[in-house]
């Protein structure tokens, strides 16, 4: 084999491999985007959980006041009959 078969031989090995170097490049780059999209779909994610479990708080201190409310109101009512029926 001659010298310039060798060094052909060579710069063709070097042009592969340069190739494969520049797909796994392109690759890495693919799944770091993915990787950046997933990080922000997560971060959405939580503060949605957070948003809920903020909503669901709210939710069950305004039960709570309603219920107490109600409590509230049927005491009333009941010492307005009995003040009705006391008077009748």
């Amino acid at each position: 084999m001659t010298e310039q078969q060798k060094n052909g031989k060579i710069l063709m090995q070097l042009v592969v491999l340069t190739n494969e170097l520049n797909e796994r490049d392109n690759q890495i780059a693919m799944l770091k985007k993915k990787e950046t999209h997933y990080e922000q779909t997560l971060q959405e994610r939580e503060n949605l959980f957070k948003q809920d479990t903020m909503v669901r708080m709210q939710l069950g201190k305004r039960l709570e006041q309603v219920l107490m409310d109600k409590e509230e109101a049927l005491d009333q009512l009941d010492a307005l009959k009995a003040l009705h029926w006391m008077s009748s």
